[in-house]
This record gives C-alpha cells, sequence and structure tokens, in this order.
C-alpha cells in the first residue's frame, strides 16, 4: 500500500515536488543557485542526482559534467560536490568506480575541491570506502574526500566501517540516514542514532576533522547539537551544518547563518542530457515525508 500511495503522489505531484528540491537546466543552472546561496554565506555543495548507471558512456558523460561544472566554478559560487558511487561505475564494481573517481581528481588537477560521496546501498558502503582509503593518500594538494556516515546503520556495520575501513579518519559528512535505499533492513532505533549522530561528531572533533553535520529539519537535533558545542566549548568554526536545498531547509539555512554558524546546502541537479534522474531522488523524497508525517 505504502508503494502505491507514493506512486500517486509521484504520478500527480512529482514534477512540482521535485521543482522545490531539484534545479533544472544543468550546470550552468545550478551555479545559479550557488551564486545565490554564496551571496547569502552558504557554502552549495553540488550533486548531479544521476543514480544506478550500468552505460559506460553515461558514466564517462557524469564525470565529464562535474569536470565542467567544476571549471566553471569561481569566487561567486564556490562549493564542494557530492557524487553518487552509482552514477560513476560502482554498479560495475569497484575498479570502475575507482577508474571514474580516479579520471574525475585528474581532470581537475589544480583545483581546491572537497568531494562528498554519498551513501546509497548498504552492501556497498564498505566497497567504496575501500576504494576512498585506496585513492585518499594519493589526492592532489587541495581535493578532500568527505564520506557521508550514515547514523542508522545496524551496529555491526557502524562497527566495520569505524574500525576496519577507519571512515572517522577522513572528515565526514554525518546524516541520520532514513533507510529508503534498502527498505526493511535492520535499522537503528530513534535513540540509538541521536546517540551515534552525537558520539561520531564529538570523535570528528577531537580528530580535528570538521565534520559537516546534515539534517534536512530537525530542530530538536540542531538544538542537541548547540547545548553539546555550547557545553563542550567547541568553537563555530570547527563544523559545518548543512541543509537540503528545498522548503525544509531554506528558511533553517539562513536562520543559523544569521547566528553566526558555518552552513552549507546540499543542492541535487538535473543535467540536460537526463531530464528525467528526478523521479528516483523525488520518490524518495515523498517516502521520506510521508514517514515524517505518518510514522510509516
Amino acid at each position: 500500500m505504502l508503494d502505491v500511495f507514493d506512486g500517486l503522489v509521484l504520478r500527480f505531484l512529482g514534477r512540482s515536488i521535485a521543482r522545490q528540491f531539484v534545479v533544472f537546466g544543468g550546470v550552468s543552472a545550478v551555479l545559479q543557485e550557488g551564486s545565490m546561496l554564496v551571496g547569502r554565506g552558504i557554502i552549495p555543495t553540488y550533486n548531479r542526482i544521476d543514480e544506478h548507471i550500468r552505460e559506460r558512456w553515461r558514466i564517462n558523460e557524469i564525470c565529464e559534467s562535474y569536470v565542467r561544472l567544476v571549471s566553471l566554478m569561481d569566487n561567486t559560487n564556490y562549493g564542494s560536490v557530492a557524487i553518487k558511487p552509482s552514477a560513476f561505475g560502482m554498479e560495475l564494481g569497484s575498479f570502475m568506480f575507482a577508474k571514474t573517481l580516479q579520471n574525475f581528481i585528474r581532470a581537475i588537477s589544480g583545483k581546491a575541491l572537497e568531494i562528498e560521496i554519498d551513501a546509497e546501498n548498504r552492501e556497498t558502503l564498505c566497497d567504496v570506502q575501500r576504494v576512498l582509503n585506496a585513492l585518499a593518500p594519493k589526492l592532489p594538494r587541495g581535493v578532500t574526500f568527505r564520506p557521508a556516515f550514515q547514523m542508522h546503520l545496524p551496529k555491526e556495520l557502524r562497527t566495520e566501517l569505524v574500525d576496519r575501513y577507519r571512515i572517522l579518519d577522513m572528515p565526514v559528512r554525518i546524516v541520520k540516514g532514513s533507510g529508503l535505499y534498502n527498505v526493511g533492513a535492520e535499522e537503528a532505533s530513534d535513540e540509538e542514532v541521536r546517540g551515534n549522530y552525537f558520539e561520531t561528531f564529538r570523535m570528528q572533533i577531537a580528530k580535528g576533522m570538521h565534520p559537516k553535520v546534515a539534517t534536512v529539519r530537525d530542530r530538536r537535533l540542531l538544538g542537541s547539537l548547540k547545548e553539546v558545542v555550547g557545553s563542550e566549548n567547541i568553537s563555530a568554526d570547527q563544523f559545518t551544518i548543512q541543509f537540503l536545498a528545498g522548503p525544509f531547509g531554506r528558511s533553517l539555512s539562513r536562520e543559523h547563518a544569521a547566528l553566526g554558524y558555518r552552513v552549507g546546502c546540499y543542492v541535487p541537479f538535473v543535467d540536460l542530457s537526463a531530464p528525467d534522474e528526478w523521479v528516483g531522488y523525488v520518490r524518495r523524497r515523498i517516502a521520506f515525508g510521508r514517514k515524517l508525517m505518518f510514522r510509516k
């Protein structure tokens, strides 16, 4: 029934919802959005939302579009990029993902850039981190990786990523995680998610890693975070609060930027070469909204 509900919302309201969260028009349009954010003191992270790509020519085209985006960034719209492993070749295996990521890094040689790596299917999280660990020591000066680390992961997988794959030796983007890539899989409870969130935050601060703490609209979480920051004498320049572009995050991002926090905004965009790639992303946003509203 839930799939039917989500499908009906997608069919009748999907494109309208998409325009609230996703920038259409490709690289030039998303850089214009980035300029508006930078003008408000907010750091954009640009994310082309293609996913689960198996055609090699499309993987190469996606990589080339990121190269074009980075080449066009300037001080008016400068930010980070976020890539989806499944758009960079992970669907064809770790070797293809590593090769595409290496090609991207070579093509942006001379640019300072933070590359965020989205967390997708939990079955590939360790393989993705293994690739990042292998490439990290060879990164050009000024280029860094920032993997997303989901706080809802089962304890065993969380432990494996931390202890075996040393994910916290890199700066991370701390996300609660929705489970929407792996519906039905075991997840941590809400209480455990919050515990993981603040444990990870403290560990990153202790390592001097400048974590990004990501939320769509969780004021309670933000309130708790600010209590931790205040009680433990953590300065605002030691972390970034990252919101999602769209109606949920827009007012919160401006509010926290005005309060003096370092604020980022995750900006998904659709390239002109793949005009329907918004569908999978928006279906997850619909499911996320349904979970918020109905707890189902």
